[in-house]
């Protein structure tokens, strides 16, 4: 009887050793809201690509209709949208490309990651925060960079609960 049961628990040692480790589930909901997130955000981004030339000419027609009102505080807000529109579609290449380049990382870096992959963490970062700082610098030059900070909320949570999930990540 004894040889039996020692038989057993060595049976157990060797197929623990070889049993596929849980994904914590904060990681588990991380990476599924990261992969919404990814299909959303390459359909926003060819959505935008496809209609600024539409939103800037929409806003321009209406922005010269409504240019001569007597409230200078409205024609300052228009004059400011309008640099907006005008200089997202001066670069609406530049900006879908970093765009889909941000989406795939974070893509990538989150399978990683579900794979408890520690190499997944740095990845996802890079390609979370590449947009923010684009969007960051693009709106600085008609100064709105307050606008491209409020951008980075997200990324700031996502990165933080990323970041307190490395404990459970491995080479």
């Amino acid at each position: 009887m004894a040889d039996v049961s020692i038989f057993e628990n060595n049976n157990e040692n060797a197929f623990s050793n070889n049993a596929i480790k849980p994904i914590p589930s904060t990681i588990n909901v991380l990476t599924i809201l990261t992969f919404v997130n990814c299909g959303f955000g390459v359909l926003g981004s060819i959505y935008g690509l496809l209609t600024s030339k539409i939103g800037y000419d929409n806003f321009t027609s209406t922005n010269a209709s409504l240019k001569n009102t007597n409230m200078p505080w409205f024609n300052k807000f228009f004059t400011v949208f309008e640099a907006y529109y005008k200089l997202v579609y001066d670069n609406m290449y530049f900006i879908f490309v970093i765009n889909i380049i941000g989406l795939l990382l974070c893509f990538f870096g989150a399978l990683q990651i579900r794979k408890l992959k520690k190499m997944g963490l740095p990845i996802y970062i890079i390609g979370e925060w590449m947009p923010v700082l684009l969007y960051t610098v693009l709106l600085a030059q008609i100064g709105l960079s307050l606008l491209g900070l409020l951008f980075a909320l997200v990324p700031i949570v996502f990165t933080i609960l990323y970041y307190k999930q490395k404990k459970h990540l491995v080479n």
